[in-house]
């Protein structure tokens, strides 16, 4: 049995992701005129803070997608390293397989939340503290800091419906859930802010919509899967999973120091105004990225597929279209944002604006590079394999000591930050996997993006 993704699929993903970034978009406007300028950076901090938070996934959730990708199209067994070459096609689901994947995921997300919920209560309240000492309204800082804790500690704990429903190839319900959960954080959003409710609002808004989201996951999961056997029957998977597990959550590690860890450093060296302009400007930029990422990633359970299957036309074919359509997507966005960004802030009094369009070029760069050798990257995993854990975990040190070089004894500002970012990413990780991935594919790089116009085979 293989996994199939279909038009429907890839509609879903789109609109699912409109609605997820559309939301955000169309929430910035009244975030921008309703919070002064100190909660937005506040905001950013949180949102920042989350984002190294979800590194405590440590790999899980992509390794679990693929093994149940492998399960899910017939594997038998599940390996450490690599896929099982004895596969044959054709062979039924083996649900005790399945459901071992299940148990051992429910366990490791449980026990994730709780150190989730230590780390946040002792390390995230003391920093949050530190950087609002000064605020008049400290209080009220803190207690939707508490609030915005115990909501990720939550959406931890059901962390394990998202590679379940992907992996199994259910991209539209896992889509929908998406759209419903992100449409309620909107419309909660925007009445918390009308009402006066500030940063507080925003965090209920997002509570309540993570209780949406696994309400919905928790039905789709339960749809046309066979009845749970008994515990007795089941696999500890865990050493299984650890095993690369452990190396893409030092690759997620690299990644947050290489693009998220500057935000810290902005707001603890240049005023909260720059690191508010800065957050926004990486958010725009990054949601552009994110948006052109995915046609790749909706397709991610049928390359799983097909790496069983050794269907190597089919990836090729994937990969080919993902990456034209990445690049679309984001060279637009980018010239759309350079012309009409500030001036849209202006048009709604934000009292925020994005970085000097040099700046924002030059951080576009570094986001389209980085969103390319992603990809790859991505493409390398679904062989069971993470060859990158040193150089991503090297780079995103490299880069946090080089810009705090800049920031503190260089007085380089934000620009000095990009070059770190531009120049450490450029000599090693912006080329060497989108290398590896092509002799992956056994093709070229414009024999690839021919690929398209030169076939019409469905995939």
């Amino acid at each position: 049995m293989s996994i199939n993704i279909n038009k429907n699929d890839v509609f879903w993903s789109y609109f699912a992701q409109f609605i997820n970034y559309g939301s955000g978009l169309m929430l910035l406007p009244i975030i921008l005129h309703k919070l002064p300028t100190s909660h937005l950076a506040i905001w950013y901090i949180f949102l920042a803070i989350s984002a190294a938070i979800s590194l405590l996934d440590f790999g899980f959730q992509s390794n679990i997608m693929r093994n149940v990708s492998y399960v899910m199209s017939g594997a038998q067994k599940l390996l450490a390293t690599g896929i099982d070459s004895e596969f044959k096609e054709g062979k039924e689901i083996n649900w005790t397989l399945f459901w071992s994947l299940v148990s051992t995921a429910k366990r490791i997300y449980s026990y994730i939340s709780i150190v989730v919920f230590f780390i946040l209560i002792i390390a995230g309240t003391y920093y949050i503290y530190t950087v609002t000492k000064n605020f008049q309204d400290q209080s009220f800082v803190l207690y939707s800091w508490i609030l915005y804790l115990l909501v990720s500690v939550v959406n931890f704990y059901f962390y394990y419906y998202n590679p379940l429903l992907l992996g199994r190839g259910l991209i539209r319900e896992y889509n929908i859930t998406i759209a419903f959960s992100k449409a309620t954080n909107l419309l909660l959003s925007i009445a918390a802010l009308e009402i006066g409710l500030g940063l507080m609002g925003i965090v209920i808004a997002l509570f309540i919509s993570v209780l949406v989201d696994r309400f919905f996951a928790r039905r789709f999961f339960n749809k046309g899967i066979v009845k749970e056997p008994e515990k007795a029957k089941l696999e500890n998977l865990f050493p299984i999973l650890w095993n690369n597990s452990w190396r893409i959550g030092l690759v997620s590690l690299g990644s947050f120091l290489i693009l998220r860890a500057n935000i810290f450093l902005v707001s603890s060296f240049l005023p909260l105004s720059v690191a508010a302009s800065y957050g926004l400007s990486l958010q725009l930029l990054t949601t552009a990225s994110s948006f052109g990422m995915i046609f790749f990633t909706a397709f991610i359970p049928k390359i799983n597929s097909s790496r069983l299957s050794q269907n190597l036309l089919n990836i090729r074919i994937i990969v080919a279209r993902s990456l034209l359509i990445s690049w679309t997507i984001f060279i637009l966005s980018t010239v759309a944002l350079l012309i009409l960004g500030n001036l849209l802030l202006e048009l709604i009094k934000s009292k925020t604006h994005l970085i000097s369009n040099l700046d924002l070029l030059f951080l576009a760069l570094i986001l389209v590079l980085e969103m390319n050798h992603t990809l790859f990257a991505t493409l390398i995993t679904t062989k069971n394999s993470v060859p990158f854990v040193k150089p991503a975990l090297i780079s995103g040190i490299l880069i946090v000591l080089f810009s705090f070089i800049s920031l503190k004894y260089l007085k380089l500002g934000l620009p000095g930050i990009l070059v770190s970012q531009f120049v450490v990413q450029l000599a090693y990780n912006n080329w060497k996997w989108p290398v590896v991935g092509l002799k992956d594919l056994g093709i070229g790089l414009f024999q690839l993006i021919s690929l398209p116009f030169s076939t019409k085979k469905n995939i």
